[in-house]
């Protein structure tokens, strides 16, 4: 590992180049993807330091590209069939709290849509040649996941119908709420839409606790880090009072206290001022049991009490412990006899699903 260590050191041409001549081109790139900060180091490195970096530069800004033609494709055929939606994490945070959109790496396309809209929007997709890559549940998995291959490329489009799978947070991160507040996003065309400011860094904060926590990329937090960076007093008085009435307050605490330590950040809503205010009115959130080691079996019982009805209950316990065929073949990667993949899934869910652990 050629260890960045520090957030200025991404910055450093100076020391990139220095790491790059030391460790070869190759290593540094993979620890750099590793950590998603592959992007920014190629960016940071001037053209001429190595063939392999710039190589890798002009594959990003193509890719980039590609992408870039590709959601604007899908956002103007979605809103012709009226349907609307709202642009989550990568494309909108890349535009606007990066250098250029393809020093912020990503794998796919998140946007979010009102569940009412789900079979326009299949519709929209089959008929741009994609295929469905994800099975759902109503409960254990709130999302669609839509995917093509053209020209080389391989476009992947995941759908929510809720903001988070985790169903303790999509009650508090509402779809519709969301798209009520949304902004432009000009970028994928006239009617696309991305969260705004204030809802799209409680966002981030509450995807990196609850799915992130425990990884080692430093992507989660260089967001949570530019976003807080980037809002006014107006917004940063917004984003306490709203994190506190959705009872994410903790969330939101936890996330900047560890962005601002990472990357020596205390602008914004990484102000210590601000930290301390979300600190102050998180006292006794439920949420903040997920900044603490836990089990499946603990995130279970949070959903489970999450949802209303006994009826949503019941249906969440049985995606769990008897999911569709298609989801487990899915995830044996193929066909495979169907009475042992059940077999299976109890006896190694068993114990991974009591096993403690950090997001």
């Amino acid at each position: 590992m050629f260890d960045i260590g520090r957030a200025e050191r991404l910055s450093d041409p100076a020391w990139l180049a220095a790491r790059v001549r030391d460790s070869g081109a190759d290593r540094v790139l993979a620890e750099a993807s590793a950590l998603g900060v592959e992007g920014l180091v190629v960016q940071t490195l001037p053209r001429g330091v190595d063939a392999v970096i710039d190589r890798r530069r002009r594959e990003l800004i193509l890719q980039q590209a590609l992408l870039d033609a590709e959601l604007r494709r899908v956002a103007h055929a979605l809103a012709a069939a009226g349907v609307s939606i709202v642009i989550l994490k990568g494309p909108a945070l890349a535009r606007a709290h990066y250098p250029a959109p393809w020093t912020r790496v990503g794998c796919d396309i998140d946007v979010l849509i009102d569940r009412a809209d789900r079979a326009k929007t299949s519709d929209v997709f089959r008929a741009l040649g994609y295929g469905l890559a994800g099975v759902t549940g109503r409960w254990i998995m709130q999302q669609d996941v839509w995917a093509r291959e053209a020209s080389g490329a391989r476009f992947v489009f995941d759908v929510h119908l809720e903001a988070t799978n985790r169903v303790f947070f999509a009650a508090r991160l509402r779809p519709r709420d969301l798209l009520a507040r949304a902004a432009p996003a000009p970028y994928a065309g006239p009617s696309a839409l991305e969260l705004d400011a204030v809802d799209a860094l409680i966002y981030s904060s509450v995807h990196r606790v609850v799915h992130h926590a425990a990884d080692r990329e430093w992507r989660w937090t260089i967001d949570i880090a530019r976003q807080a960076a980037a809002l006014d007093a107006h917004q940063t008085a917004e984003l306490v009072a709203r994190a506190r009435a959705l009872g994410l307050a903790s969330i939101v605490a936890a996330a900047l206290t560890e962005a601002s330590r990472m990357w020596r950040a205390d602008a914004g809503a990484c102000a210590a001022l601000v930290r301390a205010a979300l600190a102050a009115a998180a006292a006794g959130e439920p949420a903040a049991v997920y900044l603490t080691p836990r089990s499946r079996a603990r995130d279970f019982w949070l959903d489970w009490r999450a949802l209303p009805r006994w009826r949503d209950r019941a249906r969440l316990m049985t995606e769990l412990v008897s999911p569709s065929s298609e989801f487990l073949r899915q995830q044996a990667g193929g066909s495979a006899f169907i009475p042992w993949l059940y077999v299976r899934r109890v006896v190694r869910g068993g114990r991974a699903w009591m096993t403690t652990r950090r997001g």
